[in-house]
């Protein structure tokens, strides 16, 4: 343009020419590089493929937007911006600015969120409709608190007519009825501990949600970590299967061999897609403890090992202890307000009338109501103080079950932790050894591929096991938190 080519289209054609071959060869000579690396199937290359994969798409991506979608908005843009920004370079800069800004927004929006294990649990908290619920709950007991002292209605009555005699005259009566004071304060404090009551209740909702979040996020982790297994052991077997073409085409072995290998190569194949269906159900099941429907990672996608101290007093963090416990002083509060009830009532009250058509005479009236038919409310109180022992017994019971389910939760524990412990320091490091020896031995010729092939299964079982062993082991973890009040 500086130039003086006048001509859009003839601008955007030789342009495009120019840079047409610097473009592609620069994208292609780094995809190319990058190809082998989205090809391997080698130790590693299921962190490797998708790192080229990405690179590769994003080289394709960057060709086609500068060769084909820049012109076109560069012709947009030559054609309705106004004559002062279309001088130099503006254009390019800003159709290259709204560009980037609008990739990187759709980008983001496409890539799933990262969370860790604190994050998710965050997650639920804040969006499961338990927790609303829950909370809900709680600033509706909040709310109630203003019931607690109710007077009830004010009596307003109004009479005319002949009251004392022939003349017409008028009545005013205003009068209003009370609860002996002390029986508003017990009101309020029975209220007090109702909402107590439901915070104890939301601290037992949330317990119970971060323990099914937790719990789903181990279990995509142990799915990852099961992929991750698998992934090797394709690769393992794709050796294998090499392995077997070449000694088959050297006339080292027989048909027998090379068939046994493909075969085993493409079952662990299927045992791998399988492993890649079961992750996505359970993330599903994290998702669905999260309430969201956007795609979600976990940061966690090796299953690490958990961590959980005994607490001799565990049964004082119990949310669902905590929660019986507030039943019998909801209870015990429940049973005052009913024996305040046998407390007279008091009333007041204030009239003006008219007598024979001589109006202001008015005056107040004072009153005592007193229960003298008491065994009604008698009968309400015994029920009350039944009500406290009933509470009183639920609450036992429950603290005698959760210290029976806590003992049997640590002695699972124990054991699952004895045999974490075994694979950690010996099994694992066996496992491996035997699949290094079990390829070396077989590459050289000093077993044949049926003993090759058991010792990968018992290895391949050994490192199966740890996984399942190790999942077991902190659902205890988690179970025990639970039970402890830990979260």
């Amino acid at each position: 343009k500086q130039e003086g080519m006048t001509d859009l289209k003839q601008r955007i054609t030789e342009g495009t020419k120019v840079r047409l071959r610097p473009v592609v060869m620069t994208a292609a000579v780094a995809a190319l590089g990058f190809l082998p690396m989205a090809l391997s199937k080698s130790a590693g290359a299921e962190v490797q493929r998708p790192l080229a994969t990405v690179v590769i798409g994003g080289l394709i991506t960057a060709t086609l937007l500068t060769l084909v979608v820049l012109p076109v908005l560069y012709s947009i843009a030559e054609r309705r911006l106004p004559k002062k920004f279309q001088s130099g370079t503006m254009p390019v800069l800003l159709l290259i600015s709204v560009s980037s800004v609008l990739f990187a927004m759709d980008s983001h929006a496409q890539s799933p969120q990262v969370l860790t294990l604190e994050q998710a649990v965050e997650m639920a908290v804040k969006n499961h409709p338990a927790a609303m619920g829950a909370s809900l709950e709680v600033e509706k007991q909040i709310q109630l608190k203003k019931s607690a002292v109710d007077f009830g209605k004010t009596n307003l009555a109004y009479t005319r007519g002949e009251l004392e005699g022939a003349a017409v005259d008028y009545e005013l009566n205003l009068s209003q009825g009370f609860k002996f004071p002390a029986t508003y304060a017990y009101q309020s404090k029975l209220q007090n501990q109702k909402v107590v009551l439901s915070e104890r209740s939301r601290e037992i909702t949330l317990a119970e949600l971060q323990r099914k979040v937790r719990i789903a996020y181990m279990q995509l982790a142990y799915g990852y970590s099961k992929l991750h297994l698998f992934s090797a052991l394709e690769n393992i077997y794709s050796r294998f299967s090499m392995a077997a073409d070449k000694r088959y085409e050297a006339g080292e072995t027989n048909m027998l061999e090379k068939t046994a290998a493909q075969s085993r190569f493409q079952e662990i194949a299927l045992i791998k897609q399988q492993a890649q269906a079961d992750l996505k159900i359970y993330e599903q099941e994290l998702r669905q403890w999260l309430n969201t429907t956007d795609s979600i990672r976990i940061a966690d996608t090796i299953l690490f090992r958990m961590n959980f101290q005994t607490d001799a007093s565990f049964l004082q963090n119990n949310p669902l202890l905590a929660f019986y416990r507030q039943s019998v002083t909801v209870s015990e509060q429940r049973q005052k307000v009913e024996k305040s009830d046998m407390l007279p009532e008091l009333s007041a009250g204030y009239f003006n009338k008219q007598i024979e058509g001589t109006p202001g005479f008015q005056g107040f009236s004072v009153g005592i109501a007193v229960p003298l038919a008491f065994w009604s409310q008698q009968g309400k109180i015994q029920a009350a103080k039944m009500d406290v022992r009933i509470a009183q017994t639920e609450y036992e019971r429950q603290q005698l079950s959760l210290m029976a389910l806590f003992n049997a939760k640590i002695q699972e524990h124990n054991k699952l932790r004895a045999k974490v412990d075994y694979y950690e320091k010996q099994g694992l490091l066996l496992a491996d050894r035997q699949i290094r020896f079990a390829e070396e031995s077989y590459r050289a010729g000093d077993i044949d591929y049926i003993e090759y092939v058991s010792n990968l299964q018992q290895a391949i079982g050994i490192k199966t096991e740890y996984l399942d062993s190790l999942r077991d082991f902190n659902q205890s973890v988690i179970e025990l938190s639970f039970l402890s009040g830990q979260f």
